[in-house]
């Protein structure tokens, strides 16, 4: 290796001096560069001492950046010591904050929780240890020093200290007046206004209603004093505890006086006693409606007989409407209760219901001279009773002779249901009962179509300026077992035909001369306002639509009925004639139960549905009297109770495209295929569907077929289907549209699990699950 010349670069130390005056001047980029030529204070530098500079160079601009960030290192600690610090106190004084407002609305234990939280959030904590050392390493440097220079100056250790001292302090001391609060106990009632406490009350439900009575004095008194809140008093087993029917008891005489309505259903004779005693003083001032059930009549009557007689008078100005169940009567089938007593007494009386049996049965009571409720003083009066417009008899025999004297003297009857009587009922109401609008006759508890009479849109015909029956049941034998024919219930009918709406009859079957003979008697007889129509196992109900056909009407004769029932009958053919003559409207509900399907049966109800698949197909008319063009046809099906169905029943089913409700119940003899091309061919059109009992086609597929073809679901009733498991229902919930489908009824389905349930409830609106 050649070295330089001595003469031709500087020695080591005029080197160091010489570049110590550039750094010194910080004026390196301008008195260094790199070329040849360079020169420091007026002496040339070759390329070797051009390099060493360079190398200098770099080591003092990384000496300067390590200072710089050393320094930039100590005021990030500063500020983020400062923020960490800054962030507790904040938390701190945030759950200070909204313990206030807490307290502030009374929640003063969620007030103390909150401050709670504040104290254990961190440890009291001093600026100079509130970071590590071991943090530094880690942190971007990337602030500008102008913040971290401002932010330090701003925070002191001092004054932090302090700050948090009293934030400590404010929490200790908002725990403890959160307590002493917390132990106050403060009557919103007291506090407000007398018409606000009024409206307060008012609002309460009965439950919270009975919770108020046992909060204070005050409490009960107001709630006691509320005529919104005792308008109905009901005392019931299967409603209330014993130690609620207790509160009531006891509140009864204070609120006597504002009850409307009374309901005594309790085997507790004790508090059924207190009722009773309020009734006999008089203290039930406004008491329109009476309701005592769940008793036994023979006990009651010897117990209570002279105080319920009494309790009638004294509320007689007022009472508009009686119910009296007294169940079983005694041997000696007597009651000091009676008929004339009560309409007597009670002149406004408008709803009268009594319901008795008797031991024994109906033989015996049809051997005995006097009825138990009827007695003789019934006959000897000719007394009117213009105010009764519903008169109920739920017992076994009703005397012809009683029923006359009823529709002769309550003139304005206009509701009359029995439960036993005989054939005789139909013409006493054809010759005195004018105004009567619902007549039922029915003693099968089983079938229950005297539900029909309870329906509460009758009552609204109840006050309606039109006369003439519109609803007839009838389903009752004679006083020899046998049903009545169809000349028993024609001059009825055909008195009303302008007027009957529902008409539910059994009649026995009618000879050839009968039927001859009718029919110059009741020339065009149409019921042109029927709309419910139910027949029995009866012949007489055959021979009446044939009867109903063969008239020489010009015009429809059943252009009003939307529903058939069709119950008990052996053959259905003159039935599907009766729906297919192109003279009766087609039908929108259709009901077929109690039936043992055979060929016969089968064929018939396909030849029925092929009808109104053809119907829902056909091209719309206008009717003269709506602007509406829209095909009518089959829109609601229930099968209850029939056997040996068959899938073709099914496959005609699933054509009528006006379909929209199917309602199975315990019907025997479909699969699960055919329940399952049903399903698809009705698709989005199906509303509706309950499929009901221990029917074993009800499998898991088939309800995840629901979901898979039937979006539009509002109602699905699957109670006892004892074949489906939690598959199955987990998986149509999952396909099922949830704003849509509002009701779910899934009711001792035994293979349905707690975790299924909830799933449902979470996804549908109601469900009902037992």
């Amino acid at each position: 290796m050649i070295l330089p010349r001595h003469g031709s670069f500087y020695s080591g130390n005029k080197l160091a001096s010489k570049l110590s005056i550039v750094l010194g001047n910080k004026d390196e980029q301008q008195s260094i560069t790199h070329n040849t030529t360079t020169r420091v204070d007026g002496q040339p530098i070759s390329r070797l001492e051009t390099a060493l500079l360079n190398i200098y160079q770099c080591l003092q601009k990384e000496k300067r950046e390590q200072q710089q960030s050393i320094q930039l290192k100590e005021q990030l600690l500063s500020l983020q010591s400062c923020g960490e610090l800054l962030l507790l106190a904040a938390l701190r004084y945030d759950h200070l904050r909204k313990g206030k407002i807490l307290s502030l609305y009374g929640y003063q234990d969620q007030a103390i929780e909150e401050y709670n939280k504040g104290l254990v959030q961190t440890q009291h904590t001093s600026i100079t240890g509130a970071i590590s050392s071991s943090s530094i390493t880690t942190m971007n440097i990337t602030a500008p020093t102008a913040l971290l220079s401002t932010t330090a100056s701003v925070m002191d250790s001092q004054e932090y200290d302090q700050f948090q001292q009293r934030v400590h302090q404010e929490l200790l001391s908002s725990i403890e007046e959160a307590k002493q609060k917390n132990q106050i106990r403060i009557d919103i009632l007291t506090n407000v206004p007398y018409e606000v406490s009024s409206l307060i009350v008012d609002a309460l439900a009965e439950p919270s209603v009975l919770v108020g009575l046992c909060v204070s004095k005050l409490w009960c008194q107001k709630i006691q004093t509320s005529s919104k809140v005792w308008q109905t008093l009901s005392l019931c087993d299967y409603l209330h505890t014993p130690s609620e029917l207790e509160l009531l008891a006891n509140s009864t005489p204070h609120v006597a006086h504002h009850i409307e309505n009374l309901i005594i259903n309790t085997s507790n004779g004790i508090f059924r006693d207190s009722c009773i005693e309020s009734l006999k003083r008089g203290q039930f001032k406004k008491i329109q409606s009476l309701k005592i059930t769940g008793i036994v009549f023979s006990v009651f009557l010897r117990e209570h007989a002279t105080s319920l007689l009494i309790a009638l008078w004294e509320t007689r100005s007022s009472l508009t409407s009686i119910d009296l169940k007294f169940g079983t009567c005694g041997s000696e089938n007597i009651s000091p209760i009676t008929l004339d007593f009560i309409l007597d007494t009670c002149a406004s009386l408008q709803y009268l219901s009594i319901s008795t049996s008797v031991i024994g049965g109906p033989s015996v009571q049809r051997l005995s001279e006097q009825h138990p409720i009827i007695n003789s003083s019934f006959y000897s009066t000719l007394k009117k009773y213009d105010a009764l417009i519903s008169l109920e008899f739920i017992s076994y025999y009703v005397p012809d002779e009683a029923i006359e004297q009823i529709f002769k003297r309550c003139h304005n009857l206009r509701r009359f249901i029995i439960s036993y009587c005989s054939p005789s009922v139909l013409n006493m109401a054809y010759k005195h009962a004018p105004h009567l609008r619902i007549l039922g006759c029915n003693h099968s508890f089983i079938q229950k179509p005297i539900l029909t009479l309870e329906n509460p849109a009758n009552y609204q015909v109840l006050h309606s300026k039109e006369d003439g029956l519109c609803v007839l049941v009838y389903t009752n034998t004679g006083v020899d077992g046998t049903f009545p024919t169809l000349p028993h219930f024609m001059p009825l009918l055909y008195k009303n035909r302008m007027t009957m709406k529902t008409l539910h009859i059994n009649p026995a079957q009618a000879n050839t001369i009968q039927l001859r003979q009718l029919a110059p008697l009741y020339l065009n007889f149409s019921l042109e306002s029927l709309a419910r129509l139910a027949l029995y196992g009866m012949y007489g109900s055959i021979e009446m639509l044939k009867f109903y056909l063969q008239q020489p009407s010009t015009g429809n004769v059943a252009t009003a009925l939307s529903r058939l029932e069709v119950l008990h009958s052996s053959s259905i053919h003159s039935v599907v004639d009766f729906l297919t003559n192109p003279r009766v409207s087609p039908l929108s509900v259709l009901r077929v139960a109690y039936q043992n399907g055979n060929a016969n049966i089968n064929s018939q109800l396909v030849r029925l549905f092929q009808y109104y698949s053809d119907l829902s197909k056909s091209p719309p008319t206008t009717s003269n009297t709506t602007r509406e063009a829209a095909p009518k046809s089959l829109e609601h099906i229930i099968l209850n109770f029939t056997f040996r169905m068959n899938d073709q029943i099914l496959a005609s089913l699933g054509s009528i495209k006006t379909l929209r409700c199917i309602h199975f119940r315990d019907v025997n003899g479909f699969t699960s295929d055919g329940i399952r091309r049903l399903l698809q061919d009705l698709g989005d059109q199906l509303t509706e569907i309950q499929f009901v009992g221990s029917m074993q086609w009800v499998s898991d597929d088939v309800i995840i077929d629901f979901g898979n073809y039937n979006h539009q679901l509002t109602h699905v009733d699957l109670r006892d289907a004892y074949t489906m498991t939690d598959r199955g229902l987990m998986s149509f919930l999952g396909l099922a549209n949830s704003r849509i489908l509002k009701t779910l009824i899934i009711k001792r389905c035994g293979r349905i699990g707690s975790n299924s349930i909830l799933y449902a409830k979470q996804k549908i609106q109601t469900v009902k699950y037992e």
